[in-house]
C-alpha cells in the first residue's frame, strides 16, 4: 500500500450488501470512505443510521482492514494541535 498523501483528496463511496435480521433480507447501503481527522474513515449518510463508523463493522477481510487502518493512521498522524496558528 502507498504512503498517505496529504495533498491528494481521498473519497471513495462504497456499497454494500448487509445481511440484516434472521430473514436474511439483503440492503444495498452507500458509504463515504474518506480522511478526517479524530474520526473513523467510513462515514453512513443514511438519515436514519447517520454517523462514523469503523471498518471492522463491514465485515470486511483481515487485510484490506489493516490496509485501511494503515491508511487512517498515517493520516492521523499528520494531525497538529497547534494549526492554525
Amino acid at each position: 500500500m502507498s504512503a498517505f498523501d496529504p495533498k491528494r483528496t481521498y473519497l471513495v463511496v462504497c456499497k454494500a450488501a448487509i445481511l440484516l435480521g434472521r430473514e436474511r433480507e439483503i440492503a444495498l447501503k452507500s458509504f463515504r470512505f474518506g480522511a478526517v481527522y479524530c474520526a473513523p474513515p467510513i462515514f453512513n449518510a443514511d438519515i436514519d443510521e447517520m454517523g462514523y463508523f469503523e471498518p471492522s463493522e463491514l465485515g470486511i477481510s483481515a487485510a484490506l482492514l489493516a490496509d485501511i487502518g494503515d491508511w487512517n493512521r498515517a493520516f492521523q498522524s499528520t494531525y497538529c494541535d497547534a494549526y492554525p496558528p
